[in-house]
């Protein structure tokens, strides 16, 4: 809770946060929900600090703990992904994609997320960034030339999905 940006961000890139998240543990004897803390924490509570790779890294570990091991997290999901926007966005929705796993942005909002309402509501804020990211091109503004120059390929899929 108290310690940096700066840090919080090397520690969630430098710990395997997928087996941290699995070995601590919601107690049903003890008072402490442990892992409800921690996720509590990193994805609402800590939220702002975070870089774009240290969300996708948050997303990642709790896709691979599975969403329904712990009740509050797909309320996480949506608040990592809500609360990140534009640009960011779309290096968090590549990034995720690039990983070289089967954990992508298409089976965590169309596979792992059970609520349809929260499903929803990922999907228009996105459809809501990518046309606030169009205007910006489209009328010429700092922010759409600097995206112009970057590169925004993605290979969406191939035959035997080995890419």
């Amino acid at each position: 809770e108290e310690c940096d940006a700066r840090a919080l961000n090397y520690l969630i890139g430098h710990v395997k946060l997928g087996l941290v998240f699995y070995k601590v543990k919601d107690h049903k004897h003890f008072t402490g929900q442990h892992r409800t803390e921690l996720i509590q924490l990193l994805a609402m509570e800590r939220l702002p600090a975070l870089t774009v790779l240290s969300r996708v890294i948050v997303l990642h570990a709790l896709q691979g703990l599975k969403l329904r091991a712990n009740p509050s997290a797909e309320k996480c999901v949506k608040n990592i992904l809500m609360n990140t926007k534009q640009d960011d966005l779309s290096e968090l929705k590549t990034q995720a994609d690039a990983k070289g796993v089967y954990l992508d942005m298409n089976k965590l909002i169309f596979d792992d997320i059970r609520s349809e309402t929260i499903r929803q509501d990922i999907l228009g804020h996105i459809q809501k960034e990518a046309a606030r990211q169009r205007a910006h091109v489209e009328m010429g503004t700092n922010k759409g030339l600097l995206r112009k120059m970057k590169q925004w390929r993605k290979v969406l899929s191939d035959v035997d999905d080995t890419l």
